[in-house]
């Protein structure tokens, strides 16, 4: 079976990220046991990233592994799909260092975020999935299903105290955000100034909004922490964004695409939003948030 085409060179640099011994630990784990129409554990690792990766279905991935292979069913890619789930866990855990962390302490960290199905035949979105995983130990927590109406949000999800959801853009919503803070959960957030307002942390006056185009520019391109107040209703909490630049090409690249959304939309993008465009900004409200303000 050939790479995946047009990512050549891509799998090939992606290869160097593995444990040099990969393909040894897929016998050691059960996910490869004896050559048959996959030959490999390469090439079964190259299975994984046709369904995984390039998002083909079952029979499509069967139909790759023809063309050079012979017949492979599509209840027979699913067995071996199920058989690599040991493995992929163990290999992604030695790439990203998960296998080194401390994980006896009393915080869940879970990566929570959204995507869609499109059925057979249909032009449009037809379910929307609502997942939460849990970061250290690579498993599921919640899978919930529904309509494409239904946007990102945590209140789909059961979070209680100790948990951390780490969460993007699209989850800057104080409605959904406070609730969970409240139940002691805590939150880590790819903060965005252009969806959720944040305030000064300062007491009087109340309820000052912060100039983010002021605030970056004071950082002179320096990474900064800057205390906030995340507001909903008669609440006001605690919270820190951490402002951090980007590289110079990403900088450039991301601003390009700002330019080019808002050409598409028939507006030109403000300096404002260019400015943030080159920046990453993650709001922080947990204990180390607290932890921060303290050695402050």
């Amino acid at each position: 079976m050939k790479q995946p085409q047009l990512t050549d060179t891509l799998f090939d640099d992606f290869l160097q990220e593995l444990p040099a011994d990969f393909q040894e630990q897929a016998y050691e784990l059960q996910a490869f046991a004896r050559a048959r129409k996959i030959r490999s554990p390469l090439q079964l690792l190259q299975l994984v990233l046709l369904y995984c990766g390039l998002d083909l279905s079952l029979r499509s991935c069967a139909g790759e592994v023809a063309k050079l292979q012979g017949c492979l069913s599509d209840t027979a890619v699913t067995k071996r799909l199920v058989a690599c789930v040991v493995w992929i866990k163990s290999l992604l855990k030695r790439v990203f260092g998960l296998d080194k962390q401390i994980n006896n302490g009393s915080l869940n960290f879970i990566v929570i975020d959204g995507s869609t199905v499109q059925e057979p035949g249909a032009k449009e979105t037809t379910y929307r999935l609502h997942v939460a995983i849990d970061l250290l130990s690579l498993t599921l927590r919640e899978v919930n299903v529904t309509t494409d109406k239904v946007g990102e949000s945590l209140d789909h999800y059961q979070l209680a105290a100790g948990d951390v959801a780490v969460v993007d853009r699209g989850y800057n919503q104080p409605k959904s955000l406070v609730p969970v803070i409240d139940r002691g959960g805590h939150v880590v957030l790819r903060y965005n100034p252009h969806s959720m307002t944040l305030y000064e942390r300062r007491n009087e006056p109340k309820n000052v909004k912060i100039d983010w185009e002021q605030r970056i520019r004071d950082l002179n391109g320096q990474p900064g922490a800057i205390p906030v107040y995340l507001c909903h209703q008669d609440k006001r909490i605690e919270g820190v964004v951490h402002a951090m630049p980007l590289p110079p090409e990403q900088a450039a690249q991301a601003r390009r695409k700002a330019k080019q959304r808002a050409r598409d939309k028939g507006r030109t993008a403000s300096q404002k939003t260019l400015m943030l465009s080159g920046w990453v900004l993650i709001l922080l409200r947990s204990r180390v948030a607290a932890r921060h303000e303290i050695n402050r």
